[in-house]
């Protein structure tokens, strides 16, 4: 079995920047046919993005059992850990944009802002994820830099693509 990742490497894996693209896309898809209706939204965007979570742990599981590099026979039990734990970060990446959410549905900021809020906390999430997955390598930081402006344009193109073909 392998050991425990670092937080900065679960931090920059691919089901958190993965999680975190599908989540704002859902959030932006949702939003435009819950106009007015943040709590409506956050369900729907939250309950999507666990069905894709489900999907990606059965895939992640189904793959590691099925994985013949491994020294020894690895039980089912062993494979759907590893699936757990291999797809926390798709879940983990709706924490922050939910905030503008919740806030939303409490009345504090109106449906507007709280889904513009959630879209830009995303973005800059997407930023900090392209940064330190730079910072992993030990690039420079000019590198580190554009690798996050890199990341957040294409997630932006991602979202935005993601929210017209909903």
């Amino acid at each position: 079995m392998q050991p425990n990742p670092s937080p900065l490497r679960r931090l920059t894996s691919s089901s958190a920047i993965y999680g975190t693209v599908v989540y704002a896309g859902l959030i932006g898809a949702s939003s435009v046919y819950e106009e007015d209706d943040v709590d409506q939204v956050l369900i729907t965007s939250a309950l999507t993005l666990i069905v894709f979570w489900l999907a990606h742990v059965y895939s992640a599981a189904l793959a590691h059992h099925g994985d013949d590099r491994h020294e020894a026979l690895v039980t089912l039990g062993a494979s759907i850990r590893h699936g757990f734990q291999e797809s926390s970060g798709m879940l983990l990446s709706a924490v922050l944009p939910t905030i503008p959410l919740v806030f939303g549905i409490a009345g504090v900021l109106s449906h507007e802002h709280a889904v513009i809020l959630a879209l830009q906390v995303s973005t800059l999430m997407l930023f900090v994820l392209g940064c330190a997955a730079f910072v992993v390598r030990g690039s420079r930081w000019w590198w580190c830099l554009l690798g996050g402006v890199a990341t957040a344009l294409f997630g932006i193109v991602i979202i935005l693509l993601e929210a017209g073909t909903h």
